[in-house]
């Protein structure tokens, strides 16, 4: 009896071993391929590509159907695989927002990361983003080498970064205010004249600040090419944005969506849609 008690302990520890607290109960474990679909016909000849590869049909609605299944997850435990079948993550997520933990792996199977991201405790999924509950860094992110030995630990609170142990010596930017008079451009209605006096005040995680940060602004219309021009964060201040539409074949006092996205030595830092002030 001893014997098959001891057993039973041991399968527990196995069954467990890795397991990410949560709040939430019986979530669904779907599978989901992360690969680039496209499909199309060719004089007649229907052709299937999966990540610019050549596939049969068979082989294309596998990938497919798994599309139809991410997009009814909400939420649910989804673990994400490449085309060779290989995990590259698990997560709880409701389609594309992060609600809960986050594991990423190496081709060998061990963990390359644990994250946890703010869950939702309100029980309604509409306007997740709206309502600060779409991918919201909150609690520890634990860092590992392919060996399974844990390089770092980061400890993150409502969104925002508080501490990196120990610190590493790369450059990691991992936000960027935007400030106008003062204002976080988020809640503050601004000309588009105005545009060019943002201030970006870039955050670090640790004191490796030296850093290229450039400031893309992004303005769509019905009718117009979308603008995307790419300056430093240095010369945005000296940046006519009028001139810019009008060079563009954009009149000023067309209805435009305008954004600025920001990248640190070519990373993704942050896409802040602006609100304009309207004529």
């Amino acid at each position: 009896m001893k014997t098959i008690l001891y057993f039973i302990f041991l399968l527990t520890l196995q069954q467990t071993f890795g397991q990410e607290k949560t709040s939430y109960k019986y979530l669904e474990t779907v599978k989901f391929y992360g690969v680039s679909l496209s499909s199309g016909n060719v004089d007649g000849t229907p052709y299937y590509k999966v990540n610019g590869k050549d596939v049969e049909k068979s082989r294309y609605n596998t990938f497919f159907y798994s599309w139809n299944k991410f997009r009814k997850c909400c939420p649910c435990i989804l673990k994400t695989y490449d085309e060779n079948d290989t995990l590259i993550s698990e997560s709880i997520q409701c389609t594309d927002a992060i609600v809960g933990y986050y594991k990423s792996f190496y081709s060998n199977g061990n963990i390359k990361s644990i994250k946890h991201y703010k869950e939702n405790t309100t029980g309604s999924w509409k306007d997740l983003c709206n309502r600060d509950l779409c991918n919201v860094p909150h609690g520890t992110w634990t860092f590992f080498n392919e060996h399974g030995d844990s390089l770092y630990t980061e400890y993150w609170k409502d969104g925002n970064f508080i501490r990196q142990v120990p610190e590493q010596d790369n450059v990691e930017m991992w936000n960027a205010e935007l400030l106008y008079n003062g204002l976080d451009v988020k809640t503050t209605e601004i000309e588009i004249s105005q545009i060019n006096q943002i201030k970006v005040i870039p955050k670090f995680k640790n004191k490796n600040i030296q850093c290229d940060i450039t400031v893309t602004i992004e303005i769509s219309a019905i009718g117009y090419r979308q603008i995307n021009h790419k300056i430093s964060m240095q010369n945005l201040n000296k940046l006519n944005i009028i001139e810019l539409m009008k060079e563009n074949g954009m009149p000023s006092d067309t209805k435009a969506n305008f954004s600025l996205l920001i990248l640190g030595n070519g990373d993704f830092v942050r896409r802040a849609p602006l609100k304009i002030k309207k004529n």
